[in-house]
């Protein structure tokens, strides 16, 4: 496949046609998708913030979402306009939500290399254990 062909949507469609997620299925149907094919603002709010949400977080600090924050989220991942505009998100939507950035493991600043790391590696200087021979 040439390079410019495998978009990152190309490769989103093959990488769920490769590893299909039946459990991402079961969670959908959980909170409330079990006979129509979208969750509404509602239901997603409440699965971003009793499932999604730590529970020992201050909730001065880090307030559960609203129905708002939500919304935008959804507009953010649905990739069908209309039912964005309603404020549901069909399971191809929550897939999308659930591998964005808002859920990554390491945050986004932390990806942010401030350093110049073009050089040959011995020119490093590496903090290592003292069983460790170079």
């Amino acid at each position: 496949i040439p390079q410019e062909d495998f978009t990152p949507e190309v490769y989103r469609v093959f990488l769920n046609n490769l590893c299909p997620r039946p459990e991402i299925d079961n969670i959908f149907s959980e909170f409330g998708a079990k006979s129509k094919p979208y969750l509404t603002v509602d239901q997603m709010m409440d699965f971003i913030n009793l499932k999604q949400r730590d529970p020992r977080l201050n909730e001065i600090l880090y307030p559960p979402l609203k129905q708002e924050q939500v919304q935008v989220l959804i507009e953010k991942y649905e990739p069908n306009n209309s039912l964005a505009k309603k404020g549901q998100i069909s399971v191809d939507g929550f897939m999308r939500y659930l591998s964005g950035e808002e859920n990554g493991v390491v945050s986004p600043e932390k990806l942010d290399l401030n350093e110049d790391m073009s050089q040959p590696l011995s020119h490093y200087f590496i903090n290592s254990s003292h069983n460790t021979y170079l």
